[in-house]
């Protein structure tokens, strides 16, 4: 009834089929076919050789070395000091409100409250069917399916439908065709309010948020998908040279404005009628 201090030279080779009321000085090397009675209350320092069947109540400090290849099917009451390479079947009853320092290895199901501040390296292919509470710091290369309540208002993107004289064709990327007539028309107050980019206002150079123009295929891509491998083919196109002047690169100079009051001293040659196309 009391186990042995000292181990048997000679072991044998099944496992006891009744339990000891006395717990060994040495740990045994393979399961016993019945728990205990009285388990402990504390984790081991290290892990088993052999996994558990049954879940502990407290999660180990030191990570396993031979993990499971499944996940739990109901989450610990105490968080892992490590973050676990899945996410857990159940969603958390106390999830953090702060998003995490670096995306997850696979996409949670939900979607998050607050937007991550790392772009994902393996964005998603569809859109969210619901808006976010806080803009992302980095625009999205595809449209949202619902419309902004709160649209941004930048003072330096040019009106897309904005037209000199109301004349078909004359829009904002018209005007920065050719430098004489961008200097002649910016000179207005009007053009350099709905045309800001192309008139260069204050330091003003957007890409054109609207715009769209067809590839080989016919398919209509935006601004947002010119990159360095194509740039120099697509930007070659004097609209999307003009529509898409941050990645082009052909941001515009401020135009200089002329007063409006005569000068004191007499030219010798008169000005240009400034509102020539």
């Amino acid at each position: 009834m009391v186990p042995s201090v000292i181990l048997s030279s000679k072991p044998s080779d099944e496992t006891s089929v009744s339990l000891s009321t006395i717990p060994s000085v040495v740990p045994s090397t393979r399961l016993s076919l019945g728990p205990r009675g009285n388990p402990s209350t504390d984790p081991s320092s290290g892990p088993s050789v052999l996994p558990f069947m049954l879940p502990t109540k407290v999660p180990s400090i030191i990570s396993s070395s031979k993990p499971l290849d499944y996940t739990s099917m109901s989450p610990s009451n105490i968080p892992s000091s490590v973050p676990s390479t899945r996410p857990s079947l159940v969603p958390s009853d106390n999830p953090r409100p702060d998003p995490s320092s670096g995306p997850s290895v696979l996409p949670s199901m939900l979607t998050s409250v607050i937007p991550s501040m790392i772009t994902s390296a393996k964005p998603s292919d569809y859109t969210g069917v619901t808006l976010s509470n806080i803009p992302s710091s980095a625009p999205s290369t595809k449209p949202s399916l619902v419309p902004s309540d709160n649209p941004s208002t930048d003072s330096c993107v040019n009106n897309p439908e904005f037209r000199i004289n109301e004349r078909r064709g004359s829009h904002c990327a018209y005007i920065a065709y050719n430098e004489y007539r961008r200097q002649k028309q910016c000179q207005k107050p009007l053009v350099r309010k709905e045309c800001p980019s192309s008139c260069g206002v204050d330091g003003c150079c957007r890409n054109s948020v609207e715009f769209r123009f067809k590839i080989d295929n016919d398919e209509q891509k935006g601004c947002a998908w010119i990159n360095e491998s194509n740039k120099s083919t697509v930007c070659t196109r004097k609209r999307i040279n003009a529509e898409c002047a941050v990645k082009c690169g052909t941001c515009q100079t401020p135009v200089e404005v002329l007063s409006m009051l005569p000068s004191v001293i007499p030219i010798t040659k008169p000005s240009d009628d400034l509102n020539v196309l």
